[in-house]
């Protein structure tokens, strides 16, 4: 079976995705597909695009706003999961602070 499928709640699957897959760290939108790929058990290669949308619909999918809060969350609490645009995205924070002090 499926360890993903194992898990219980969306903190442990994000949690082992970043972990696992650091290519995910610095993109909401590869960590929703893999994270919904993993919940359709792999087959999603044997499912329509419309069958995906119907599932988002009914609620059958995570939501990609939980998925994304949490891993939000988990990076906060876990530096070492943070990906490689965060370091770049402080460094660029502090310039815009400071040439805002100086207007």
């Amino acid at each position: 079976m499926n360890i993903f499928l194992q898990m219980k709640g969306s903190k442990e699957k994000v949690l082992y995705l970043l972990r696992n897959y650091p290519s995910l760290r610095d993109s909401d939108t590869k960590l929703l597909a893999t994270y919904w790929h993993n919940e359709l058990n792999r087959n999603s290669k044997n499912i329509s695009g419309f069958e995906v949308l119907e599932k988002m619909a009914n609620g059958e999918l995570t939501k990609s706003e939980s998925i994304r809060r949490v891993r939000q969350k988990i990076q906060e609490e876990n530096p070492e999961l943070r990906g490689e645009l965060w370091s770049k995205r402080q460094i660029l924070k502090e310039e815009i602070q400071q040439n805002i002090f100086k207007l």
